[in-house]
């Protein structure tokens, strides 16, 4: 399957969206130095605004965080420099009561940067590198509930990720290909269970969580190596399952 994009998404804490938002946004400025001018703009879809644009990375998370009728924000960088030539286009979304996987946030990344029939094998790992450091540096700088990367030729839609109730009740979900857990679910589930799961890599990040990454190739949909790793992890919760709703 050829696809279009690389996804990164995180469901963010219910509570304090604002401050994790903002440590958010001012991480993605450190990595991904975005220009002090032109920066990105800012969208409301759904608010009586329309569409702004803002002139700073500050302007943004402003405008994102302080306006009561913004409920999608985005940054658009086409040059990267701590993560090379990953070009980053990012969204958050806003608390908003009629969806119950916000506030969260989204990053997407070409995924062409991981084919084998247009770069050279050397160029792929170290894109695959930065791509694990980007998800795993925004995962630690957000803290969200739970976060993770997959291979799409679009955007899932809110309601098809993992529901916020799945990750605190400690149920296992569908996982992809690179799957971020926080503190807490990693200690329900058991911290070496983790450790020892069947992944190309496990990463036990700042703050206690753990990003396991499924297989070496992010556009290798390995269905059967990610259920043997669901099916791992299970066994520290009991046969325990959900997949995503």
């Amino acid at each position: 399957m050829s696809y279009e994009s690389i996804h990164i998404w995180g469901l963010f804490p219910s509570d304090e969206y604002e401050s994790h938002a903002r440590s958010l946004i001012h991480r993605l400025a450190e990595c991904l130095g975005f220009p002090e001018t032109d920066a990105g703009d800012v969208y409301y879809p759904h608010g009586k605004h329309g569409h702004q644009q803002a002139t700073t990375v500050a302007a943004l998370a402003e405008e994102l965080l302080d306006s009561g009728d913004a409920q999608l924000g985005g940054v658009d960088s086409s040059s990267t420099l701590e993560y090379g030539d990953i070009g980053v286009v990012s969204r958050l979304y806003a608390p908003d009561p009629t969806v119950p996987l916000t506030p969260a946030y989204h990053l997407r990344i070409s995924a062409s940067l991981f084919r084998d029939d247009i770069h050279p094998s050397e160029a792929i790992v170290a894109s695959r590198q930065r791509l694990v450091d980007l998800a795993t540096t925004v995962s630690v700088a957000a803290e969200p509930v739970y976060s993770y990367a997959f291979p799409a030729t679009s955007p899932r839609v809110l309601d098809e990720h993992p529901t916020r109730e799945t990750i605190t009740e400690g149920r296992i979900p569908n996982l992809d290909w690179l799957t971020v857990f926080p503190e807490t679910f990693v200690d329900q589930v058991g911290r070496d269970r983790f450790v020892s799961a069947p992944a190309a890599e496990v990463r036990e990040l700042e703050g206690g969580s753990i990003a396991l990454v499924a297989t070496e190739d992010p556009l290798d949909r390995d269905v059967e190596t990610l259920r043997a790793i669901e099916r791992h992890l299970e066994d520290g919760t009991n046969g325990t399952r959900s997949g995503t709703t």
